[in-house]
């Protein structure tokens, strides 16, 4: 169309806006210009790179927050551990907690064993 005189430009023109209009009312769309599809090709790929450079803004951000969560979780976990060993430095004796009901008695060590259950086992075991 470069090449064209002046006429024949100004009718291709209307010949294809003309045939635009027409599949515009069939419902179908029309092709695009060169122009138009190299502009939009260009705008998606920077909308690509800045959301790529948003993403990765957003992860080292993310893993920022991690670390520092995670130091904050050791520093209290050292906090609740000296708390703990601060005032015990003494070996308390051992103390049976309670059982519940129907399970009454004395639980003993394994190594220990009552007079009945050796009686009952036959004797002492070597």
């Amino acid at each position: 169309m470069i090449n064209l005189p002046q006429k024949k430009k100004h009718k291709t023109i209307i010949d294809q806006k003309l045939d635009n209009a027409l599949l515009r009312v069939k419902g179908v769309r029309p092709d695009k210009s060169v122009k138009y599809l190299k502009n939009e090709v260009n705008r998606k790929h920077k909308n690509k790179k800045k959301h790529k450079a948003e993403w990765a803004a957003r992860d080292e951000k993310l893993k920022s927050e991690m670390q520092d969560k995670q130091q904050v979780r050791r520093e209290h976990l050292k906090d609740r551990k000296k708390k703990k060993s601060g005032g015990k430095n003494k070996v308390a004796p051992k103390h049976f907690k309670k059982n519940r009901p129907g399970f009454e008695g004395r639980k003993r060590p394994n190594n220990v064993s009552s007079k009945s259950q050796q009686q009952r086992s036959g004797g002492k075991r070597n």
